[in-house]
């Protein structure tokens, strides 16, 4: 059986939530990077949709295109090693939660684009090409900035307030517990530790960001309120998610 092919945003956590997922049950894959709006061709030709919305993470398997983050687990589940991340009859709850951390992602995702179109540095870090085309560069960053604003729907997605609904619900229902569905890590936790990257990314091994970038991702205000939050996304991260398996 050859290996799954993951392709991916290195930046976005709706990818880091797959690849979590993937690396917490040991599955073998190769990763590939998607580039917004002049990747879409190509994502299209390897998913054989060709109409409506594509979009990464995506698992390329043998038996077919695996597409959202979320199926991507649940794939990982059924052929990888270990405990598994939707256990039987806590499924309904752990959904519930991958749809509030998606809610805060989407409001967080827009205010990232509506920054990074003000920032020449993070348009240039968006685009890959040496540093000297700058010029060249900032122009085709601001296209594909203003295609993800199109594709997703940016203004509609809500704003702060939308992110702190899902930090204030993500506080009430961990009260010092270490996992959000009964005693064990699930993808719940995957789901909602990924989604505090719109308050602070986390470290660079998880998250590949440049400093502009990673500037227009934080909100020092949100990560000042709910320290504890990033403090427990964190530990998740040190302790729950494994180097890749190779």
């Amino acid at each position: 059986m050859s290996r799954p092919h993951l392709v991916s945003l290195p930046y976005s956590p709706w990818s880091l939530k797959a690849k979590w997922a993937l690396d917490h049950h040991r599955v073998r894959y190769r990763l590939g990077t998607h580039l917004p709006m002049l990747g879409e061709p190509l994502l299209r030709l390897r998913t054989g949709r060709w109409s409506g919305k594509v979009s990464v993470p995506i698992l390329l398997t043998e038996a077919g295109a695996v597409m959202e983050s979320d199926a991507i687990a649940r794939w990982a589940d059924a052929h990888g090693e270990g405990e598994p991340l939707f256990p039987p009859g806590r499924e309904a709850e752990i959904e519930r939660w991958n749809d509030i951390a998606d809610e805060v992602l989407d409001a967080g995702r827009a205010r990232v684009i509506e920054r990074s179109l003000a920032s020449r540095e993070a348009l240039l870090e968006s685009v890959p090409g040496p540093r000297v085309l700058g010029p060249l560069l900032v122009p085709v960053g601001k296209m594909g900035a203003r295609f993800l604003a199109r594709k997703y729907g940016s203004d509609r997605a809500g704003g702060r307030e939308v992110i702190e609904r899902g930090l204030a619900t993500l506080r009430e229902a961990l009260d010092g517990d270490p996992f959000l569905v009964g005693d064990r890590f699930t993808f719940a936790d995957v789901a909602m530790a990924a989604a505090l990257a719109c308050v602070r990314p986390p470290g660079a091994r998880w998250h590949h960001l440049g400093d502009a970038s990673r500037a227009c991702w934080t909100d020092e205000g949100l990560a000042e309120e709910y320290a504890e939050l990033l403090e427990w996304r964190d530990g998740l991260f040190r302790d729950r998610f494994p180097a890749r398996a190779r």
